[in-house]
C-alpha cells in the first residue's frame, strides 16, 4: 500500500468523507430503485359516481330526480323531432327515385 493512501486512512476527516461519497454514489441510488421497484404506486381509485335515479325517494331528491327527468324529455322530443324530419326527407328522396324509375 502506498504511504500517501496509509497517511489517509489515519486521517478521521478524509475516511469520512470518503465514505460519504462512497454511500451517496451507491447506496443512494440503489435505495430509490429498491423503493421505486418495491412501492411501486398505483394510481388512484377513479371517484364514485352515483346516478340521481338510483338514489332512494328523498324529498330533498325529489325536485333533482325530476329535474334530470324534465332534461332526458326535453332529449327525447328534440331526438324525435330529428327523426321525423329525417324522414320525411328520406319519403321525399324515395318519391324522387320512383319519379325517376318511371321516366
Amino acid at each position: 500500500m502506498p504511504q500517501w493512501m496509509i497517511d489517509l486512512l489515519d486521517r478521521s476527516g478524509a475516511v469520512t468523507a470518503i465514505v460519504t461519497v462512497v454511500g451517496t454514489a451507491i447506496v443512494s441510488p440503489l435505495l430509490i430503485f429498491l423503493g421505486k421497484v418495491l412501492f411501486r404506486a398505483s394510481p388512484p381509485p377513479p371517484p364514485v359516481a352515483h346516478d340521481v335515479r338510483d338514489l332512494p325517494d328523498h324529498p330533498l331528491l325529489v325536485s333533482a330526480k325530476v329535474h334530470l327527468q324534465d332534461e332526458e324529455v326535453a332529449i327525447l322530443v328534440a331526438l324525435k323531432a330529428q327523426l321525423d324530419r329525417i324522414e320525411h326527407d328520406l319519403d321525399r328522396i324515395h318519391g324522387r327515385i320512383d319519379l325517376l324509375m318511371r321516366k
